[in-house]
């Protein structure tokens, strides 16, 4: 199947000053390599400042790749009208607040892209048609007549996702649309996500530093680190058993009654710098367990026991053998990378 979406290298940069002295550049992107399939959800995991909204702004083409190429439905970028990618590819925002114009009302937002884009024949087609998508998304009638201001966060939320559905796009880029929500409210907008996708055939790239939620939702997960992936694969797979060691910490940092109990990896110190990145694997000041080929030789992203990649110089039988001998007492159930037979 041809991607909907495919990213070959990608990166992107933006020069930073600090004070009186040179200019730096900063590698936000750094080299990524992503597909997303027609009606597949992806999900993008990493803390903040990884480059995970650089990444998905340069999706959205509010920014330029500085190099690389992206593809959407096998043609390059640079060779699809911008109006009609548009189109293609919308946006749900972390912020339900911010993101939607307190001066207008619900159901005139959601109309605005299809006045727009002249999707329909006049204002009056798009308010009918913004109040059947607002009933798609399970807001109550009368939601319409109503400023952001007068909803709560979920319903904002979902006045922000019958927007990006209103040009009946092909991917949507979700960037931390759930962190700003309560618990409860997370759980009813994730569903709905997951209902409109499998509903519409929708891609669906869903950002998040929660892996668990990302895990809910999505078929496969890439993770992000300094710029880059650092393993990608069937989110089954790297949830259960991931391959790199930052994926594990990453699902440490969320506690669960699951994982009550079982051995956690202990980083050192404080994510680097991105004006300063280390040489090498750019976690190895952080990894413990970081060798001397860690920190002078990047590992390339490499296939690894359950359909994915990683990019770590150790497979999963050495970094299982690492932990044991770090951590003795720990279950060989838990062991960092072990598979299952």
């Amino acid at each position: 199947m041809t991607p909907l979406l495919e990213l070959r290298g990608v990166d992107s940069r933006y020069t930073v000053r600090r004070g009186l002295r040179a200019p730096v550049t900063v590698h936000a992107v750094n080299g990524v390599d992503l597909t997303i399939r027609p009606g597949e959800t992806v999900g993008l995991v990493g803390e903040s400042g990884c480059g995970k909204s650089t990444l998905s702004r340069t999706i959205l083409r509010l920014k330029q790749p500085t190099a690389g190429d992206i593809l959407f439905d096998g043609r390059p970028l640079r060779e699809i009208d911008e109006a009609a990618y548009r189109r293609q590819v919308q946006m749900v925002f972390q912020d339900p607040y911010a993101s939607l114009p307190q001066h207008m009302k619900a159901g005139r937002i959601v109309a605005e892209p299809m006045l727009i884009h002249r999707t329909v024949s006049d204002k009056e087609a798009a308010l009918r048609r913004a109040a059947e998508l607002m009933r798609d998304v399970g807001l109550p009638a009368g939601t319409e007549e109503k400023f952001p201001g007068q909803l709560s966060g979920g319903q904002r939320q979902r006045v922000g996702i019958a927007r990006a559905l209103a040009l009946d796009p092909s991917l949507i880029v979700a960037d931390e649309a759930v962190s700003a929500l309560d618990v409860s409210v997370q759980a009813q907008i994730l569903n709905l996500l997951a209902e409109l996708q499998r509903e519409r055939r929708l891609a669906l790239l869903f950002v998040s530093h929660d892996i668990d939620v990302v895990r809910f939702l999505c078929q496969r997960i890439a993770v992000m680190y300094l710029g880059r992936i650092v393993e990608v694969g069937p989110a089954a797979a790297v949830h259960d058993h991931p391959h790199h060691p930052y994926t594990r910490v990453l699902m440490d940092a969320v506690p669960t009654i699951a994982r009550r109990g079982r051995p956690r990896i202990e980083v050192r110190g404080d994510p680097p710098d991105p004006l300063d990145p280390p040489t090498g694997c750019a976690f190895h000041p952080r990894c413990p367990f970081a060798q001397d080929i860690c920190r002078t030789e990047r590992p390339a992203l490499t296939a690894r026991p359950g359909g994915g990649m990683a990019a770590c110089h150790f497979g999963p039988e050495e970094l299982a053998s690492m932990e044991a001998r770090r951590d003795p007492g720990s279950a060989a159930g838990d062991t960092l990378g072990q598979v299952t037979r």
